[in-house]
This record gives structure tokens, sequence and C-alpha cells, in this order.
């Protein structure tokens, strides 16, 4: 388990880019509804399962904290959150620290000697710190509900994490484990303090960052937490997720793409079930990237003409734009066929989309269809639309915006 990384078929997440640069072409939606069909939970900035154990210490901590802090917008999760992340900077190994959502930010603040505090973090934590980036899957499993409260496997891992790491003070026991040491209420300690000032609030002595760096570091679960992680992961027995997870642990991947792996690794000895849905992401796939291939190849010819606007006849003549457009009508059929037994909504979605495509048969065809579909989908975006990447002229010519 120390070395084990979560699987690749994962939802998205999302970019921070200008123009509400979120998915321009309006793709990942049947994306991450085709990974969560097998993936439930997990997404693709996960790598650190240790992580989940986290978050049950956090919701334990945070019980009964109702009120934001003194900034009017942190959270106490996040204020939880500040404290690890501060602690991994000031006494872990930057190895072991790897992959932990806003350890730059808590380096940088280390650095300064600016306290953690909301304009020091990160802009949106709810959704690119460790919580938001966990708690999918937390929730998934039971670890934490909705409203983040411990459920029951959030319990049975707290439970076996503080009896492992001889700690307590996280979890209500009739009798204390002994010799152990007493990290509850210090944290929650460190937690009102900051809540009330706006910002982490203990010195360079304070006992709490060896507590995070001994006992939460990621790369050092203890073994039966580890185990525990790995059960609840595997879930039930005709859980897609646990076949996954279980294919994946005794595959070699080394020099492997994502599609060799499906292609070489899953498929011959995925369940029927598994193997219609990894042939619907696969064929969902090629399509998709046939499409973001072309519209960054069209970012990228105007953002080479710099203030000159380009039009067809520059989009026309690159190789690989003509390749797309040869091999689209191939692969709008072939992700069409394998998600004919898709939901409902997945395929009236697609159909959607592949109505743009599906009668490209040149450059030309999809200079225009890439150009449309994207129009439409920035202005569909909430709250009242977004503007288009491109600028576009009365004689179809574009001007990339400059992000």
């Amino acid at each position: 388990m120390n070395s084990m990384s979560f699987p690749f078929i994962t939802v998205a997440d999302p970019e921070i880019s200008a123009e509400g640069g979120l998915d321009p072409l309006g793709l990942s939606s049947i994306s991450d509804r085709l990974a969560n069909s097998i993936l439930p939970g997990l997404r693709a900035r996960m790598s650190r399962p240790r992580f989940l154990t986290a978050m049950a210490v956090s919701a334990s901590v945070c019980e009964g904290q109702k009120e934001t802090a003194a900034d009017d917008v942190t959270s106490p999760e996040i204020v939880f959150e500040w404290l690890l992340v501060e602690a991994f900077a000031r006494n872990a190994a930057y190895e072991s620290s790897l992959r932990t959502p806003g350890i730059e930010k808590a380096r940088t603040c280390k650095q300064t000697g600016e306290p953690m505090r909301a304009k020091a973090y990160l802009k949106n934590p709810g959704v690119f710190g460790l919580h938001g980036v966990y708690k999918p899957l937390a929730v998934d499993l039971g670890i934490v509900d909705d409203e983040f409260r411990l459920g029951e496997a959030g319990y049975a891992l707290l439970d076996t994490w503080e009896q492992e790491q001889n700690v307590t003070g996280f979890i209500d026991r009739a009798h204390g484990n002994g010799g152990s040491l007493e990290f509850g209420s210090l944290i929650r300690s460190a937690i009102d303090d900051s809540l009330k000032a706006g910002q982490s609030r203990r010195s360079p002595a304070w006992q709490g960052w060896s507590f995070f760096t001994n006992h939460l570091l990621p790369a050092q679960p203890g073994k039966k937490e580890s185990d525990l992680i790995w059960r609840l992961l595997l879930g039930s027995s005709d859980s897609l997720r646990g076949e996954i997870f279980q294919l994946l642990a005794h595959g070699h991947f080394e020099g492997l793409t994502e599609k060799d792996i499906i292609e070489q690794q899953l498929l011959d000895r995925a369940s029927p079930m598994l193997k219609k849905k990894l042939l619907q992401i696969e064929a969902y796939e090629s399509f998709v990237s046939a499409l973001e291939n072309a519209f960054d190849w069209l970012r990228y010819l105007s953002s080479q003409a710099g203030a000159r606007a380009i039009g067809v006849d520059e989009f026309q003549v690159v190789n690989e734009i003509s390749e797309i457009a040869d091999n689209l009508k191939k692969l709008v059929n072939c992700a069409d066929q394998e998600l004919s037994d898709a939901t409902l909504s997945i395929q009236q979605d697609y159909t959607r989309l592949a109505s743009f495509f599906s009668g490209c048969t040149g450059p030309q065809q999809l200079y225009e269809a890439i150009l449309t579909r994207h129009a439409e989908v920035q202005k569909n975006k909430p709250p009242e639309g977004k503007r288009e990447w491109f600028e576009r002229d009365s004689s179809n010519r574009v001007v990339v915006r400059i992000h």
C-alpha cells in the first residue's frame, strides 16, 4: 500500500484558465459519467490513499465546529488542512510529502514567514485542496458523509489508525490505550485558535507539527491501516472498482500508455461487464481526443499568427488536421455503437455532441464544426454564459484570445 497509487481511468479534475476555460468543447460530462461507472468517487488528482485517513482524522477533530474562520471564508476542515500541509512543509522530507495538495503554498509561507491563511493558500481549496480532492471518494467509501460527519467506515479507519499509531483523542473509548499519546485536544485547540484568528496560530516549537509528520505522512501508512483502506477500495465482490484494483495490482505498466494498459492488461482479463464499460470509454475517448487535438491545433495556429486572423485555409493545410478529418466519421460511428447500451442520458448527450461532427468530410467542415460546438458550449455555461476563446470576424476568420 505504501507504493500504491490510484488507477488512471478517473474523472478529470478541473483546471483553472480564462474565459470560463473549463472544457471548451463540452466533452467532460460524458467522460465523467463513464469513468464514475467503473471507478466511483475517484478523481485524477488522487494519488495518495492515506489522505483518506487524514479525512477521517479531520472529521473527528472538526466535529461540532459550525463556524467559519474570522476571514468569513475558511471552514474548520480547511483550517485542519492548513495545519497538516504546514507541518509537512516544516518537517517532512520532500519525497515523503509529494503530491500533497497545497504543499507548495505551505512551503512558500515557510520561506516568507507568512502564516497559513486564505490569502496565502490555494485559491479554491474546496476544489483543489486535500478535502476538495479526496472528499468524493471518502463519501463514496462511507468514511464521511456529505456534511463531513464520520461514517461507519470512517470510525473503523480512525479506530485502526489510532491503535496502530498509539495515539488517542480522536475516537471515544471506554478505556484508553495504555501509553498512548493524546493528540486530539491538541489539534482541536489549534483549530479553534486558528479559526478565531483567520490564520494558523502555532509557533515552530508546537508539538502538533510532529504529530502530523509522525502519524499522517502520505508515504508512511501503517500495515493495518493500509489493509483496511485496500478492503474499502475493493468493496463488494461485484464492484467494478474493486475488480480494476485487483487487475492493476498484478500488472506491469512501465512505458505503457493508458490505451495500452486497457488493451494489453485489462480487456482480456476483465469480466463481461467491465469489458463493456472499458470499450465504451476507449471508443468515446478516441473520438473526443481527436476533437481536442483539432481544437488545440486551431489555438496553436492562431497564437502563432499573432494579431493576424487565420481561417480555414491555414487550418486545412496541416497534415494532422487532414488525418483527424479523414478518421472522424469512423470514430463517431465506433463511439455510437459502443455507447448504444449506455445510460439514456449518456446516449442523448452523445447524440447531441456527435451531431456537430458526423457530417464532417474534410478539414473545412471540421473547422466550422469545432467553432460552432465551442460557441454553443460557452454560451450555455452558467451562470450567464462565457466568452468564446476566439474572436471571429465577418469572413469567419479567428484570432485566439490571450489567456
